[in-house]
């Protein structure tokens, strides 16, 4: 599974930014929750469950589900992100998402799961095996958010001040989006208008154009 993570992750191949595969949501305690059920072959073992990062959605994975053969894989929207919804943003935090997650897997009836993150959904599937590890058969985190010597880019400062960030991520939405991400790219002529559109999806809505100030 890890070459395949680190091969075919980065980027899905949606076109006209439609998702791939149609999406569920589950009311849990903490708002909905939206995510992919899919069936690859014929299932063997814990189902997968995929974990995307920031600033993207469960279109992170759509490269992957088709290799995981013989596999149920769920792919989730974390709480906040894509199409999912939180009842409280303010209070929300990762072990919140994890929550979340697992009251997706007890609805789906499954008790045990391969649980796979990219990126800051790492820290969330660090969260989830703190609380639910019992659950967890085999954790693989991907590009884990550990940056001792990070900086911070220009660019997020500028999005986060109050009437800039409103502004540019309005009535520039796209530009920003695929600045951010090539931000995060070693090589950024990989993505394409076609990936940026599927990772766009679920913030076209108004509550998607405020989440993007959250996840730029």
């Amino acid at each position: 599974m890890l070459p395949l993570l680190f091969s075919a992750v980065l980027f899905p191949t949606a076109q006209a930014g439609e998702p791939s595969y149609p999406t569920q949501v589950t009311q849990t305690s903490l708002g909905e929750v939206a995510y992919w059920d899919v069936n690859v072959g014929t299932p063997s073992g814990p189902p997968v469950v995929l974990v995307h990062g920031l600033p993207t959605s469960k279109e992170l994975w759509v490269n992957v589900v088709p290799e995981l053969h013989d596999k149920r894989v769920i792919v989730v929207d974390l709480l906040e992100f894509g199409e999912s919804r939180a009842n409280d943003r303010s209070t929300l935090r990762h072990p919140d998402r994890a929550r979340g997650i697992h009251e997706v897997i007890e609805a789906l009836g499954i008790e045990t799961i391969d649980l796979v993150a990219h990126d800051l959904g790492s820290s969330v599937a660090v969260d989830f095996m703190d609380l639910f590890g019992e659950s967890v058969r085999k954790l693989v985190l991907a590009s884990s958010p550990v940056y001792p010597d990070f900086d911070e880019p220009g660019v997020v400062e500028l999005v986060r001040k109050p009437v800039v960030g409103f502004l540019l991520t309005n009535l520039f939405p796209r530009r920003m989006y695929r600045m951010t991400l090539r931000i995060g790219l070693e090589n950024d002529r990989t993505i394409s208008h076609e990936q940026v559109s599927a990772f766009m999806h679920a913030y076209r809505c108004p509550p998607g154009k405020r989440l993007s100030l959250i996840h730029i």
